[in-house]
């Protein structure tokens, strides 16, 4: 399939998969929503296929740096951001196990540390005013949860081993429940949910065989349904197919495998399940998050920061079929690197669904490109630049531009890409002293605000980027 004929057969499926009641909630919102809140950013991934898509928010298109104007709200280590309501602006943060050793990779700087502990917090952007809530309920280790906003109005966190319900115009925490712990080493990192409205919850631990599946009721805060799970740490992702089925997708470093979402129950599909050997040697540096384009299934590898290996690409089939016992997929160099230096990313992959146009970065090597699956197994890279990146990058399609961040002598700039050519609109350098794995929300009024760590700082900060 040539490219033309690949981004119209990407649009034709994003379309049918924008028009079912169940599929998304009309207008600027883009992507598989299902149970979420109507609003820009209910979870990290800003959708629940994971493809960082989003339409009508943040700089107009053709703005200059001399037009916009940069401040600072100082908060503690941020990390993760969502949005409710205009007036609503949430951050997770506190939680920097491992994220500072990233952060210290990217921009070589002396890795430092914070005394900080996990928060949930609402920053108001009409009158400044920051609301925080002390996530202190828990035990275990400090690693970074997850957030929702749910359409039933309320917002859910997940930090070490306890789910929070809360009340998001009070700031409340309206009941809390710990979740199973099999072990010490036992952490919750996915949060999501489907077309029931249920929770659905991912534990992963550091000891093997102790990392399950569950489903809560938001209503009861009752886990109704609990699985064992060969799951890892990277984030969960739905999608429904063309039969109406819909399914729960997550990996591991041996398998991609994926489960049939019913009210009260995930059932694993068995025809689903399918091992990738990136470069057919057995070993898998940990995957990025599945994210699900156009019927495929794509991830990356590597996560892990002791990656030796370059990073690689994969993709499946919704609509066919993979067992354990087929050969394992070897999937094409991310990148064009004549050298195949190895590489990682904390962040993984994000896509314009409208075009189909997939956007991949390395962080330790400082690379960001965008690519075409082809039917030879091959990509066709359309541009590919160097840029320090940490964040991840989010993609604002009717503007085709693609927020991401380059980290330039001591200074974490905010930088735009032209999302067909990867040519660069708008540089803003911010008070930023470090490198950041935070996130870019970018708002219905023309505002973008990115989080940055800085771990070994005083303080963390909001860098809020707008025009006056």
């Amino acid at each position: 399939m040539n490219r033309s004929l690949y981004v119209l057969a990407v649009a034709a499926l994003a379309l049918f998969a924008c028009s079912g009641d169940d599929e998304s909630s009309s207008g600027d919102l883009v992507g598989y929503r299902a149970s979420l809140y109507e609003t820009h950013f209910p979870t990290e991934r800003k959708n629940l296929n994971g493809t960082h898509t989003l339409r009508n928010v943040g700089l107009p298109r053709g703005v200059s740096a001399a037009e916009v104007a940069v401040e600072t709200i100082e908060m503690p280590s941020p990390v993760l951001l969502y949005t409710r309501d205009p007036d609503e602006i949430f951050v997770l943060g506190g939680t920097p196990l491992g994220i500072e050793v990233y952060v210290g990779l990217i921009d070589g700087l002396p890795t430092g540390e914070n005394e900080t502990a996990p928060y949930f917090a609402k920053y108001d952007p009409t009158n400044g005013e920051i609301t925080y809530l002390d996530l202190d309920r828990g035990s275990g280790l400090p690693y970074l949860g997850g957030a929702l906003v749910h359409a039933d109005g309320y917002v859910y966190v997940v930090s070490q081993a306890h789910l929070y319900k809360i009340e998001p115009e009070s700031m409340r925490i309206e009941v809390s429940i710990d979740l199973p712990r099999p072990s010490p080493a036992t952490v919750y990192n996915g949060l999501s949910t489907g077309r029931t409205g249920e929770l659905i919850l991912k534990s992963l631990s550091f000891v093997p065989g102790d990392a399950n599946l569950l489903l809560v009721d938001g209503a009861s805060m009752e886990i109704v349904f609990s699985t064992d799970c060969d799951c890892a740490s990277a984030r969960l992702s739905l999608a429904v197919d063309e039969n109406g089925v819909e399914h729960l997708y997550h990996l591991n470093r041996e398998q991609t495998f994926r489960y049939v979402v019913e009210p009260g129950s995930l059932t694993l599909d068995r025809d689903w399940i399918s091992r990738f050997d990136p470069d057919g040697t057995g070993v898998n540096q940990e995957p990025t998050s599945p994210m699900i384009l156009g019927g495929r299934v794509f991830y990356t590898t590597n996560t892990n920061f002791g990656a030796t290996l370059p990073m690689r690409v994969f993709w499946q089939q919704v609509d066919t079929d993979y067992t354990p016992d087929m050969p394992p997929l070897t999937g094409p160099p991310l990148f064009d690197d004549p050298q195949a230096r190895a590489g990682w990313s904390f962040s993984g992959l994000s896509a314009d669904e409208a075009t189909g146009i997939l956007f991949g970065e390395d962080q330790a090597r400082g690379l960001v490109n965008a690519f075409l699956p082809m039917d030879d197994g091959g990509i066709e890279i359309l541009w590919q630049r160097d840029l320090r990146i940490s964040s991840g990058s989010t993609v604002v399609s009717d503007r085709q531009m693609v927020y991401a961040t380059d980290f330039v002598d001591g200074s974490n700039h905010l930088v735009v890409l032209d999302l067909m050519t990867g040519d660069e609109l708008l540089r803003v350098p911010t008070p930023a002293t470090r490198a950041t794995i935070g996130a870019i929300l970018c708002t219905p009024d023309g505002e973008v605000y990115l989080a940055s760590n800085e771990p070994g700082r005083p303080t963390g900060f909001l860098v809020r980027v707008y025009v006056p």
